[in-house]
């Protein structure tokens, strides 16, 4: 696949750009540039082969924002490029959009997230912890890549929701989640070009005010272009929700997964999620367990049980301090398993950021990174460091 270069971005700029910028719009650009050190870019285990990189990076987005009475539309094109002089296979040049919309209607609800990176796939699959995640749902589950790979990918995931309140307590609500990745060639990593469309249909009851129960049911299909394989799954699920307060969230779910593997044999997996969302004046806080079944670019349905805790603070009117832990586990469950490396990931990550003045901030940011993958003896570690300096005025 062609390296399709800023396309993305620029389109999404000339499209973004021509909207009508009249009071109901916010428009925040944002340019950063920065430094940064990784003392094992490959992820190597063992150390007498670790890549060292040390490089500058720069850094171009703009938030249109757009609150009606009913909608909110959030729509965000992003540049990300990195040199590394004394390795250059590193360098990057990735494009980014996402596009969040939100509507609210007496009785209905639409949602809709999308996002096309066109990225490195080290850069993609060793991205950092996002500090602002306000939903679970925004949380990535899907393996896409490896973090030693130097190669590109395209991915597009798409994930349109619709409720309805059909009385005083039932709700019903419909969820389309598609997701397609295209890799450019890399003989190295053996990743396929893989989508997966998934359908949920749900239906929950308030109890009370505060707690809701539901039901939840689904359909996957995972297509892997380059292997010739379909492979297709359903389940479903008890579903409990608990609006604590104004600013608390609980959510469960329970349920189980099914998955025809290529030899016609069923198997069937538990799956589920616990989360907590608390959202403060200064910050916000998410924790969240998952385990799900998603395809991979291996050519491979695994089970993925991930944990994340994030959190954003202001400690002052000048000083902001964000903490993000992400874990998770990849086992494969459909029999296919040529291509495919089993592995615990966990990654931690911590910023601080001073504003120096009203639009111009420091930021100093910390990344460990720890792999410990089925074909290695050893695991494998990752300290990268960085320092931004980052301009974002409101227009």
């Amino acid at each position: 696949m062609p390296k399709q270069s800023n396309r993305i971005a620029v389109a999404a700029l000339v499209f973004a750009v021509s909207l009508p910028l009249h009071a109901e719009w916010r428009v925040t650009p944002s340019i950063a540039a920065g430094i940064q050190t990784d003392d094992n870019a490959t992820m190597s285990p063992d150390s007498d082969f670790a890549t060292s990189l040390e490089g500058y990076a720069l850094e171009l987005d703009s938030n249109f924002q757009y609150r009606g009475q009913l909608t909110t539309l959030s729509i965000i094109p992003r540049l990300r490029f990195e040199r590394y002089d004394d390795e250059s296979a590193f360098d990057t040049n990735d494009e980014f959009l996402r596009i969040n919309l939100d509507r609210d209607g007496q009785r209905s609800k639409i949602r809709f997230r999308g996002i096309i990176s066109n990225e490195s796939i080290r850069e993609g699959e060793d991205g950092n912890v996002d500090f602002d995640i306000e939903d679970p749902i925004d949380i990535p589950t899907d393996s896409t890549g490896t973090s030693f790979s130097t190669s590109d990918r395209l991915r597009t995931k798409l994930t349109p929701q619709w409720s309805y309140r059909i009385g005083e307590r039932s709700n019903i609500g419909l969820n389309l989640t598609y997701l397609k990745v295209d890799y450019k060639d890399d003989s190295l990593s053996e990743l396929r070009d893989f989508d997966e469309i998934k359908y949920t249909g749900q239906y929950s009851y308030d109890l009370t005010l505060r707690d809701a129960v539901g039901l939840q049911a689904y359909y996957r299909s995972n297509d892997f272009d380059a292997a010739g394989r379909d492979i297709s799954g359903s389940g479903a699920g008890v579903t409990y929700e608990r609006t604590v307060s104004e600013k608390t969230r609980l959510q469960f779910l329970v349920g189980v997964d099914s998955t025809e593997s290529e030899d016609g044999e069923d198997q069937s997996n538990p799956v589920g999620q616990l989360s907590l969302t608390h959202r403060l004046e200064t910050g916000r806080i998410l924790a969240s367990y998952r385990r799900t079944v998603n395809g991979t670019g291996n050519g491979v349905v695994s089970q993925r049980d991930q944990i994340d805790i994030s959190g954003s603070r202001d400690l002052s009117e000048r000083t902001s301090f964000g903490l993000g832990v992400r874990f998770y586990s990849l086992e494969a469950i459909d029999g296919n398993v040529a291509n495919f490396d089993e592995q615990d990931y966990l990654q931690f990550r911590a910023q601080i950021a001073w504003r120096l003045k009203r639009y111009l901030t420091l930021e100093l940011n910390y990344r460990h990174t720890r792999l410990d993958r089925l074909s290695f003896v050893t695991e494998a570690d990752s300290n990268r460091f960085g320092l931004w300096l980052r301009y974002a005025p409101e227009l």
